[in-house]
């Protein structure tokens, strides 16, 4: 079945498909691999093609003009194929449908035969006229060719990296479109050409690229024509703009007031007629070009021809003929391998009169599939006067000697209009490519992307910058008696760096280093032996026989010096290296040896011109830097378009799709991964065996001479006798190795100093950033050594093949080029390295990182360090083996190094710049681009903390006053200019400068000056143009934060309760936006809400709430309001300054993704993206939706998941909740608790007592733990008998103190911490600063005793002032608790009953030591426990308090983190608690207010209200809450609903939360005792709100009356809302 068939019923069909169920182009993944469908649908076509080819079609056209096989008609011979073509009103292309919906309406020209094709052709004939193929294309295609050539290193795909990427760089040059990757934009206009011309099947894969890629197509063209319809007219004037587009565009121009206006249906025009100029010239153009170079593959009688033609025409570049004849020759191969096979389809109309056309044509029925096989036409021999034979020139002639039309190209109405253009890329680039030395197909076959050729390999010949790299060595022996000392003359003289050696070094253009050495080779090992060898060593690019070959022209005559002293060498120096050339391999026999490049792929040239490149690119972006240019986009297509003026850099741009740093391609993985992969080296050989040793026991069977049975035990024995004996020997193998490293003598002499400062004269030369390094030893005698010796470097090739990111030995990356090598014949190993920086340091990277392997390499050779186990210990001990090293080391004679500043270092940031700059295509990627000239890349998963609001960092303590406004925007328009107004003045808290009264804050450090945060609604996103499609926008948006806080209340748990979202002052179901302000004191406070308010009046603001909170007032600095210390466990992100302070606790570090989208999580997923379409301008500064591009090494080029950008990257979402406080009910609910509690539940015990108890339990808990604060102080006063142990003595404390510290008690079981902020898991008993008062107490008492005692004893020798001794005397009197009373008030009122519980008894405590040491004089005693307690936080609810007995499984902080609480001792509990951990931000608050704000909320405590003024003042106090989520259902809903508002919390059944959840009756909250627990009824009753009401209701302590979930954009993402 055809698509076309029954008025394109197939069409029809998928594009309704497409309507039910839209997908989403810009996701999706494009591939042209999708173009092949199935391997059947591969192998059908392949099949029907090798028919068709191979005789179906000729059979055809003898057998009848027209013949049908199934859905189509056939019609093969010429006459009839040109009369049809000359009839579209017959024969109508059936491409119309296809094209429209892909870049229409309207149709373009090709896909109509009537009035709309005669419309565009009379727009396009003149534009396009105006081309000329000569001047205009064959530039463009020679310039582009030879830099691809140039840079492919000596191979290259033709199809995909010449001919696509030629002809659309070609294309959009001439035509004026800007395109980000013409490599790409060719891949798109592959696929839409798939789809109209050779696909009439209608393959669902083959159209869902093609949707792709037209979408993305036309992306392109749109904002090329909006950028010229933006255009000034002296802008447009500029001959830099001519071009098609200007054409096309001037054409459909309308002459308005101010010039040329183009209305929309105009640019769809230019867009429709763009879009089928491009998959119409593009994909044939070099569908042609590759279907020549395929033919040429298969014939090369007929490659060798255009060889031929192609040298002529290089030769003779003027000479038309020349160029003429190699057209001719390439047409004549295309006439035998036409682009178009069959042919072109055609649609049999409904209408139409076919008086005219030969009877074969009339039979046909209206509305069948046509395939006019152009193909065969051009070999029809009632036509063509050369059918079959291969005739350059007249192939295309009639018998007659006429010309005959190129069929390929069609014919009549749809005759191609760029069949000239056609002729001249292919032509030109023939003429390049085929000029080449060398030129060759690879063997290989072909690859297809549906009916295009995909790749198709060649190679050629060069030297200068092939990417092959050969290091050449060559042991050249010394003539017996030579005078040394004389030839260390000679390369004394050659080593000068003006030498005629350096010099021709440098003149080859291919030699990275080079070495001459002398060397001994013999069985001497002596360090003063006398050299046998001139030991020459070249690094090149280039195959060996071609650098040897460039070497002998340029360095033969220099060294000729030194050929008397060599052995046999008359044929000059470069011949005697070639015949003692070395090949080493890691085989046992022959020379042994295995060779590592640190600079691999990179030829001399390539890193010159990179060099260049990057210092000419530094001086630019400092410049542009200078000049206020930050963004990395137009920073990178600024140097882009400088380097196209120059042809130079230019050519730079272009590269091949196989030539980018290979280190940046490479994905790590463990050691693990590389053992799997080498054991699978040996997969291959053991299934030969496998399927050879299955022969013997078939073939005996077959033969009757076993049983099936007895051939089961011959198999099996094929295999067990080898195994065996391989283990055996294996195992022989390892304990004879063992058993002689411990009997080997290791040699831990030094070497001679003279030895050493000769060696060192080489090394560290002035300004040299490298160092070179040859060392020669003796192997360990014995065959077993020279295998071990072939194993090792065995292994060590492998790593660097399978495992090694290329250029790296693990993670350093210093070594340019390192070998080893043992000579065939001799038992001495050569080592010879170029590295960077110094001998140290480099000996030091082998012994910290990769100790094993030189263990493995050098272990067999007389002296190294003991080993173990052939690869353990050796190198590992540092000091010996660098000892021993030396003792190896021969000194440098002569020494080359082409670029002797460059590290391996700065050579792959000059690759990485120059492949950035070819490739780099996203906002991500140019970021990454920029970042290269000024800091190393960071890793993935770091954070840009430019671009993230500060808030996520830092809670802003040091700015007491917060205001947060609930705004309402009047229009989009009104938030857009107010965010873009914020935007304008944002500053970076990572950079100083002048403070400024109303600006956003981004970065990760403590801003110094006022902070502004905006936070915007589901509905401030729409209302500012958000966009909204099935795909993108608001359906990426997570269903939580799109519905609103207030839709979730049942989640939530506010339906149906007095917090019920219908009583709720405001919500984010009207809310657009939360603006947060922070200031560090009233005038900064007052400053920017006079400047927001004129920006709110200016932009249609309206201002919905207003919630101020100070932090200093009242002491609520860090208060839940309840009084209690709050934000004490916080997660801390990895990556922020907070993590890099070392001070988080390891159980609270979290990765960044828990709470900034766009980062990984702490299980190194990514939260789900909030994507945008990429199609607008302003969402061009947006990042990727894939990882970050930014790694330790950066990637660029990579092919993309879709056209989309990610505006959620760098963002967060905050749940906000405005939440009351009734202290008062609280207050009054845990008195009347405190009073009502039996005896049997209260501690029968001192306070002395307590606080004992308490420090055992710290000390059981962190054994040997030092905590810091007063902890320390303490235990260290216990240790010297500095505390009153008993200061109550046996009786319990007294009922008022009693009573305060049950109360005390009671809340901190219920919030979950102690007011003070100190943990309960620690402080079981008594908060901390309780401890430390009660300390203090005592320690006050007995300093005051010691100075008693010294005054009294100084009394009897001297007269003393006896006040001195009444003060002191009373003052122990006033605080003396009497053993047994009990009581308070006794002794003047300062006894520790009186002093501790109270703020006032505290403070007259301290007023009366005061006054004391005013009258006696300071006493020395220390104020450390005065200090404000540090809250504890390094403890674990499950590990140190699993049954709740100290801080109550049901508290309020244990639900709200309960860390380890439901497995103790699991880090997976802990895992998984820090998925829903929250980031809070929120702060008290007190508000006044002149009017109620709720009725009824004032008897209850809610609202205190003043009447003594006139009118009467309201106040109320409670929380803003504020938490960060990178997930609301996950981490906010999860923890409310799950944690908070459940019954069954950990188990339980009592009830929820007992602090902020409203309250029920029934509701219980238990605190666990040791012998009974105590149940507290947590529904306290009292009068229901209203006046009039009279039953009762419970009393909720703190109520919600307001929320919203917001998200807090990046600086990026608010950038993008402000140009909507």
């Amino acid at each position: 079945m055809t698509k076309y068939a029954e008025n394109y019923a197939g069409i029809r069909q998928a594009q309704a498909e497409e309507r039910a169920h839209p997908s989403d182009l810009g996701t999706q993944h494009f591939s042209l691999d999708a173009l092949n469908g199935s391997w059947v649908a591969q192998l059908r076509s392949r099949i029907t093609q090798g028919l068709m080819k191979h005789g179906g079609l000729r059979l055809m056209q003898r057998i009848a003009p027209v013949v049908r096989l199934g859905p189509y008609h056939f019609v093969t011979r010429h006459a009839d194929i040109v009369a049809a073509l000359h009839r579209p009103d017959v024969f109508g292309v059936p491409f119309g449908p296809e094209m429209e919906e892909m870049a229409g309406p309207p149709v373009f020209a090709l896909g109509d035969d009537a009035q709309t094709h005669a419309a565009q052709m009379a727009i396009l004939r003149d534009p396009w006229a105006a081309i000329d193929p000569v001047t205009h294309v064959r530039p463009v295609v020679r310039r582009v060719t030879e830099a691809l050539l140039e840079d492919s290193g000596g191979q290259i795909d033709m199809a995909r990296d010449v001919f696509m990427r030629v002809t659309a760089e070609a294309c959009l040059k001439t035509f004026g479109i800007a395109a980000p990757s013409a490599e790409n934009f060719a891949a798109f206009s592959a696929a839409c050409s798939s789809l109209i011309f050779a696909d009439p099947s209608g393959t669902p894969a083959v159209r869902r690229q093609a949707m792709i890629g037209a979408k993305r197509i036309c992306d392109v063209l749109d904002a090329s024509i909006d950028a010229y319809a933006k255009l000034s007219a002296d802008e447009r004037a500029d001959p830099a703009q001519a071009g098609f587009l200007q054409g096309l565009m001037d054409q459909v121009a309308r002459q308005g007031d101010r010039g040329p206006v183009w209305e929309q249906s105009d640019k769809d025009t230019v867009r429709v007629i763009l879009f089928g100029v491009i998959t119409g010239f593009v994909p044939t153009t070099a569908l042609a070009a590759g279907k020549i170079l395929d033919q040429m593959r298969r014939k090369p009688d007929q490659f060798h021809q255009a060889l031929r033609c192609a040298a002529r025409a290089k030769a003779t570049p003027d000479d038309p003929q020349a160029r003429l004849a190699l057209r001719d020759i390439l047409f004549e191969i295309a006439r035998f391998n036409p682009s178009l096979f069959p042919g072109q389809f055609r649609l049999r109309k409904e209408a139409g009169d076919t008086q005219g056309l030969p009877e074969a044509l009339r039979r046909i029925k209206p509305g069948a599939v046509v395939i006019l096989a152009t193909a065969q036409a051009l070999h029809d021999p009632r036509v063509v006067k050369h059918p079959n034979r291969f005739m350059p020139g007249e192939g295309f002639l009639a018998k007659d000697g006429t010309a005959l039309p190129d069929l390929s190209f069609g014919l009549g109405m749809h005759h191609c209009l760029g069949h000239e253009m056609a002729h001249e890329i292919i032509t030109e680039a023939f003429q390049i490519i085929l000029s080449r030395p060398g030129i060759a197909f690879l063997s290989e076959r072909p690859k297809f992307y549906g009916p295009y050729l995909g790749r198709l390999r060649m190679r050629f010949d060069m030297v200068e910058g092939h990417a092959a790299q050969s290091t050449i060595v060559a042991p050249v022996p010394l003539k017996e008696g030579a005078d040394i000392e004389a030839l260390r003359a000679v390369l004394a003289g050659l080593q000068e760096d003006t030498s005629d050696l350096k010099q021709g070094l440098e003149g080859t253009g291919i030699v990275h280093f080079a070495s001459l050495n002398l060397v001994n080779l013999g069985a001497e090992t002596r360090l003063d032996a006398r050299p046998t060898h001139l030991l020459a060593e070249f690094n090149t690019d280039g195959m060996p026989r071609d650098a040897l070959a460039r070497l002998e022209q340029r360095i033969d005559a220099p060294c000729s010096t030194v050929l008397p002293f060599l052995k046999d060498a008359q044929g000059g120096f470069i011949a005697a290296v070639r015949a003692h050339l070395l090949h080493p391999d890691t085989n046992p026999w022959g020379t042994i040896g295995v060779n590592f490049n640190g600079t691999e792929h990179m030829p001399v040239r390539q890193i010159e011109e990179e060099k260049n490149l990057y210092d000419w690119a530094e001086a630019q972006v400092r410049q542009r830097s200078a000049e206020g240019t930050t963004d990395p986009a137009d920073l990178v297509a600024d140097i882009r378009k400088q380097m196209q003026d120059d042809p130079a850099k230019a050519a730079l741009l272009y590269r091949p799709s196989h030539r980018y740093p290979r280190f940046s391609r490479h994905k790590d993985f463990p050691f693990s991964g590389f053992i799997a992969k080498y054991a699978g080296l040996g997969l291959q050989p053991l299934a030969v065996f496998a399927v050879l040793a299955l022969v013997l026991p078939v073939g005996l069977v077959a033969l009757g001479i076993v049983s099936l049975l007895q051939a089961a035990d011959v198999y099996v024995s094929l295999w067990m006798v080898p195994l065996l004996l391989a283990l055996t020997v294996a195992g022989g193998v390892l304990a004879w190795l063992r058993r002689v490293e411990t009997r080997e003598t290791p040699d831990d002499r030094y070497a001679p100093h003279d030895h050493v400062a000769a060696v060192q004269a080489m090394e560290d030369l002035p300004g040299y950033a490298q160092n070179h390094i040859t060392s020669v030893s003796a192997l360990k005698p014995g065959l077993l050594r020279r295998l071990t010796t072939a194993l090792a470097f065995h292994i060590i090739k492998y790593m660097k093949i399978l495992w090694f990111r290329p250029g790296f030995v693990t993670d350093f990356a210093t070594i340019h080029y390192a070998r080893w090598y043992c000579p065939k014949g001799s038992q001495k190993l050569i080592f010879q390295g170029n590295y960077d920086g110094s001998w140290e340091s480099y000996l030091e990277d082998f012994i910290t990182k990769v100790h094993r392997g030189q263990t493995m390499a050098w272990n067999n050779c007389v002296g190294f360090p003991r080993s173990r186990w052939f690869f353990l210990d050796g190198a590992q001990d540092g000091d010996r083996f660098k000892r021993w090293v030396r003792r190896q080391q021969v000194q440098t004679q002569v020494w080359y190094s082409r670029f002797p500043q460059l590290t391996t270092g700065m050579i792959r940031t000059n690759a990485l710049v120059r492949d950035g700059l070819a490739r780099a295509l996203t906002h991500d990627e140019y970021r990454a681009w920029a970042t290269l000239f000024y800091t190393a890349p960071r890793p993935a998963d770091a954070i840009e903390t430019d671009q993230v609001q500060t808030l996520l960092f830092n809670g802003l303590g040091r700015h007491p006053l917060m205001t947060a406004r609930v705004l309402r925007f009047d229009t989009g328009q009104g938030g857009k200019r107010l965010i873009a107004q914020l935007l304008q003045e944002a500053r970076n808290a990572e950079t100083p400068g002048a403070p400024w009264d109303a600006r956003l804050s981004f970065g990760d450090a403590y801003p110094d000056y006022p902070a502004h945060f905006i936070a915007l609604s589901s509905g401030g996103l729409s209302l500012l143009g958000f966009p909204d499609t099935p795909h993108d926008g608001r359906a990426t948006l997570p269903h939580a934060f799109a519905s609103g806080m207030a839709a979730r209340a049942r989640v939530l748990g506010d339906a149906g309760t007095p917090a019920d979202p219908a009583r709720w002052r405001w919500s984010d179901g009207a809310a657009h936006a939360l603006l947060l302000s922070y200031a560090r004191d009233p005038s900064e406070q007052a400053a920017t809400d006079d400047t927001l308010t004129v920006m709110f009046e200016q932009y249609g603001i309206a201002v919905d709430s207003i919630v101020r909170a100070d932090l200093q007032r009242r002491g609520l600095a860090h208060s839940d309001g309840f009084g209690t210390r709050d934000g004490i466990s916080q997660p801390i992100m990895r990556h922020t300054q907070a993590f890099a302070k070392g001070k988080a606790a390891p159980d609270d570090v979290v990765g960044a993704g828990e709470f900034i989208l766009g980062y990984p999580d702490s299980r190194g997923y990514l939260p789900l993206a909030i994507t945008v379409p990429a199609d607008t301008p302003a969402a061009q500064g947006l990042s990727a939706v894939e990882r970050p591009v930014t790694d330790l090494v950066p990637r660029f080029g990579r092919l993309h998941l879709g056209d989309q950008r990610d505006f959620g990257r760098g963002g967060s979402f905050l749940a906000v909740r405005q939440i009351l406080h009734n202290d008062k009910a609280l207050k009054e609910f845990v008195a009347a608790k405190a009073r009502g509690l039996e005896a049997r539940h209260l501690p029968q015990k001192g306070i002395a007592d307590a606080i004992r108890e308490d420090i055992q339990a710290d000390i059981r808990i962190r054994q040997g733990d030092r905590m810091p604060g007063d902890k320390d102080i303490v235990l260290r006063d216990m240790q010297r008998g500095q505390m009153d142990q008993s200061p109550y003595g046996d009786g319990p404390m007294g009922p008022d103190a009693r009573q305060i510290w049950m109360e005390q008690w009671i809340s901190a079981k219920i919030i979950g911490r102690w007011a003070d902020g100190s943990s309960l898991a620690r402080n079981p008993s008594v908060s901390r600063s309780l401890r430390n008062r009660a300390r203090y107490h005592a320690v006050v008492r007995r300093y005051v005793g010691l100075r008693l005692k010294a005054l009294q004893a100084a009394t009897d020798q001297r007269s003393a002032t006896g006040g001195h001794l009444d003060s002191l005397q009373q003052f122990l009197d006033r605080t003396r608790t009497p053993r047994g009373s009990g009581r308070l008030g006794v002794h003047g009122g300062l006894s520790m009953d009186e002093t501790i519980w109270t703020t006032q008894g505290w403070a007259e405590f301290n007023d009366a030591l005061s006054a004391l040491e005013h009258e006696v004089g300071p006493l020395g005693i220390p104020r450390d426990l005065l200090r404000p307690v540090i809250p504890d936080n390094d403890f674990r609810h499950g590990e140190d308090d699993p049954l709740g007995m100290y801080c109550p499984i049901g508290s309020h902080i244990r639900r709200a983190n309960p860390r380890d609480s439901f497995r103790p001792g699991h880090e997976i509990t802990l895992q998984i608690n820090n998925r829903h951990r929250l980031l809070r931000r929120g702060r008290t608050y007190s508000s006044a207010f002149d009017a109620p704000q709720d009725a009824g909320l004032i008897d209850a405590g809610w609202v205190q209200r003043d009447t003594e003024t006139v009118p009467p003042v309201e106040t109320e106090e409670g929380t803003f809450f504020m938490c960060f989520n990178a997930n609301i259902e996950r981490q906010f809903e999860f923890v409310q609903q799950t944690w908070i508002n459940a019954d069954g919390f950990h188990g339980g059944r009592h009830g929820p939360d007992p602090l902020i959840t409203p309250k029920q009756k029934g509701d219980t909250f238990i605190i666990p005792g040791s012998e009974e627990s105590l149940a507290l009824d947590m529904c306290p009753m009292s009068r229901a709100e209203g006046e009039g009401v009279a039953q009762p209701a419970p009393v909720d302590f703190t109520r919600t009356v307001a929320g919203g979930y917001f998200f807090m954009p990046s600086k990026r993402a608010l950038a993008y809302l402000s140009q909507l």
